[in-house]
């Protein structure tokens, strides 16, 4: 009895540990490039704004990070309220058309502009639905996300209805495998893909809602 309630109780605290350790993580990884730049203003400074703060090295450890979260905010909203303004978009093209001319460095930037590109459009999904697949051998199954349809030239070749399946791993999806899988050996699935994502980051241990009928 004792040991089932130990249990819950730490099932129950996971979910609100592990967003704290990640939303800490999210923070440090943002502010760390700028933090010891505010830290030494603080410093500076102290006398002119009168700060005891300074004498603190939590204290300004912690200020330094919040002050720097803040002008980053401030920076991103500053770059998204002036890239609908004219000149923006022009200097903006002129960037890309350099980018694009640079031998390796245009690869890589035109990949990710696409990306970035399909994620900015609220009405596009990047995965539509989710399939069950052969995966990794004949008599296990995974869980599929479908993307976006082959290139014709793919599809041509194989001479098959073919989808792009990509296969997260678990419990960390942002990594996994772009699979090209016959149409006929995808079972798709009647859930959606937060739901699938939900699965795969439990480990199987929450399941997807059942479908309304």
């Amino acid at each position: 009895m004792i040991k089932k309630h130990v249990l819950t109780g730490f099932l129950t605290l996971l979910p609100l540990v592990l967003t704290i350790l990640i939303v800490a993580w999210l923070f440090n990884l943002l502010t760390d490039p700028f933090a010891g730049m505010v830290e030494r203003m603080i410093t500076t400074y102290e006398n002119l704004f009168n700060l005891d703060i300074a004498r603190d090295e939590e204290l300004v450890y912690f200020s330094s990070r919040l002050i720097s979260l803040f002008l980053i905010l401030t920076l991103l909203f500053l770059l998204g309220f002036i890239a609908n303004k004219f000149f923006f978009r022009i200097l903006l093209n002129l960037c890309n058309k350099l980018f694009l001319k640079i031998p390796l460095v245009k690869t890589l930037y035109s990949v990710l502009k696409e990306i970035t590109s399909g994620l900015l459009q609220e009405d596009k999904k990047i995965f539509t639905k989710t399939a069950l697949i052969p995966f990794p051998f004949p008599k296990t199954r995974a869980i599929g996300l479908i993307t976006s349809p082959l290139p014709k030239v793919l599809q041509d070749k194989l001479q098959e209805e073919t989808l792009s399946i990509f296969v997260p791993t678990s419990p960390h999806p942002i990594s996994g495998f772009l699979l090209l899988t016959p149409k006929k050996d995808a079972l798709e699935l009647p859930f959606s893909p937060e739901e699938a994502f939900k699965f795969l980051i439990s480990c199987g241990l929450v399941h997807p809602e059942e479908p309304k009928e």
